[in-house]
């Protein structure tokens, strides 16, 4: 079995409420290797949003580590891409001066920058539309910019927070197919969060299940299926059974 790129161990967390300490996160275990397409399923409000937070450092763990490539990197920002779930893109700025906005932070001269996004506008279907501003543009086409910019910050893992909830079903499954060729192309590991069941299995090789909240893992499941899948297949239907039954 390769070496994981990426180890989440013992990871739990509690935030003070009104009411006093909600636990949020308990003793969450996970791993993803490199190359690799991990999803996060589980109910609304069960803590995802915080684990993603917690691996880009902007949350301390109460317990546990996150550690990627052999180093602990625990509270450390900038070691992930992270792709929230609305696209932030600045309606004030062009498509290209948006994407680029992380290779900048990172201090990359803007010239270099420009010149690598320019390479990609084609690859993720936005040729032509490099002075356009967001407004303009389709909420794919938003998204399809949103991802450039994570993947021009060039980091191994690149965390994607429910990235196509906001669609309709035709571009969702349309943007599902397209997010395979671009992981396939780039070979980054990916870290997914959806509330869709059939979306986890269609895009994964493995999908992670958390418990209500405070969030455990309550099933780690192998997709061994051929790409690309049938989503009415007899072996599709058996492991979306398998996923309904762990979050019943």
């Amino acid at each position: 079995m390769p070496e994981p790129l990426i180890e989440i161990n013992g990871i739990s967390k509690s935030f003070k409420g009104p009411e006093g300490i909600l636990p949020t996160l308990r003793e969450i275990n996970m791993s993803i290797e490199k190359g690799s397409f991990v999803s996060i399923i589980g109910p609304s409000g069960c803590g995802k949003s915080t684990l993603f937070n917690i691996i880009c450092g902007l949350i301390t763990p109460d317990t546990g580590s996150v550690v990627i490539e052999g180093k602990n990197v625990t509270g450390q920002r900038g070691v992930v891409s992270y792709m929230p779930q609305k696209d932030l893109l600045f309606p004030w700025r062009t498509i290209i001066d948006n994407v680029v906005i992380g290779s900048l932070i990172e201090g990359r001269p803007v010239e270099e920058s420009k010149k690598r996004a320019r390479e990609l506008f084609g690859v993720f279907g936005l040729e032509g539309f490099e002075n356009s501003y967001p407004a303009t543009l389709s909420g794919g086409m938003r998204q399809r910019a949103a991802l450039m910019r994570t993947v021009l910050c060039e980091k191994p893992i690149m965390l994607l927070d429910e990235s196509f909830g906001g669609l309709d079903a035709m571009t969702r499954r349309n943007m599902q197919a397209w997010l395979l060729n671009i992981w396939e192309r780039f070979q980054r590991s990916v870290l997914f969060i959806t509330h869709d069941i059939e979306e986890a299995l269609y895009l994964s090789d493995k999908v992670y299940v958390l418990t209500e909240r405070p969030a455990e893992v309550g099933l780690e499941l192998v997709v061994d299926l051929p790409r690309p899948r049938v989503v009415t297949s007899p072996e599709f239907v058996e492991y979306k059974k398998k996923l309904l039954a762990a979050l019943e």
